[in-house]
């Protein structure tokens, strides 16, 4: 008390009076508090959660949303870390964000990953890019999905995977479209795999859309063709034949490759079918 007093006065809340015959009472750190109480002889340290910045305070505070305190006697409340949470007021611990969700600093929600990117873990801060030869058309997604085959990602962070085109083929989870081989097709522009020629048909180079069939005097007579083979003298074809034709008898092919037979001329004959030249009619006959 003071000079002359005739009672002793109660410390309020926020200092403290520890001895007997005190005449000041004295304030409490920061990090501590008299808990709302006066007249106590002892500050008390903040409990995990809450936390007092100034000295002299009568009861510690809540750590705000998005902050915590682990320990007692805090000073300050720290941020919660990225990929962690504080939702309520006084935790003492931040939340991992679950997979395919991340957070920054001090935040009090986790935010779904967006379409071409993924959280594998628990706790990120960020989201990570669908790797090439992936997508990912969801939001929140802990993984993306390997491209169909027919389809590719050739960079990093699709969310939908591109067809292969025309002429061009992929298996699944590829980084880039394949041209089809020489003797296949792919008209479709969707194909996971090229399509043989057909017989008759053929495709002289890599990336062919759609096979061309043979001309006429050609032929091919195996599917996958690369190229189409002359019909040789005697016979012919016509266009996209498969198999080449004898000449009837009384026509002629005189070289390879013909589409068409020739009549002979008067005086001359082919008496078989499949002849190569035409023969003159011999003495006393036409």
């Amino acid at each position: 008390g003071t000079l002359g007093s005739s009672v002793c006065t109660v410390c309020p809340p926020g200092l403290i009076s520890a001895e007997l015959g005190s005449t000041t009472c004295e304030i409490c750190q920061a990090g501590t508090s008299t808990e709302g109480a006066s007249g106590t002889t002892q500050c008390v340290d903040c409990s995990p959660g809450t936390y007092s910045d100034l000295d002299g305070f009568a009861t510690c505070s809540k750590c705000a949303v998005g902050t915590y305190a682990g320990e007692a006697g805090a000073i300050h409340c720290a941020m919660c870390p990225a990929g962690k949470i504080g939702t309520e007021r006084g935790i003492t611990a931040c939340k991992a964000c679950d997979a395919g969700k991340y957070s920054g600093e001090g935040t009090n929600e986790c935010a779904e990953c967006g379409w071409g990117t993924y959280a594998a873990e628990a706790g990120m801060s960020s989201c990570d890019k669908c790797p090439a030869g992936k997508a990912q058309s969801e939001l929140g997604k802990s993984e993306c999905d390997a491209c169909p085959a027919g389809q590719f990602a050739d960079d990093l962070g699709y969310f939908d995977c591109k067809a292969v085109g025309p002429g061009k083929y992929s298996k699944g989870g590829a980084t880039t479209a394949t041209d089809c081989p020489a003797g296949q097709e792919c008209p479709n522009g969707e194909c996971f795999e090229c399509a043989d020629c057909k017989e008759g048909t053929y495709a002289a180079d890599v990336g062919t859309v759609t096979c061309s069939k043979c001309e006429a005097g050609y032929y091919a007579d195996s599917k996958a063709s690369t190229e189409c083979l002359a019909c040789p003298a005697g016979k012919y074809s016509e266009l996209g034949a498969d198999q080449c034709i004898d000449c009837p008898a009384g026509t002629v092919t005189t070289k390879a490759g013909q589409p068409l037979c020739t009549k002979c001329t008067q005086g001359s004959i082919a008496a078989s079918t499949g002849m190569s030249a035409c023969t003159e009619c011999p003495v006393n006959t036409y």
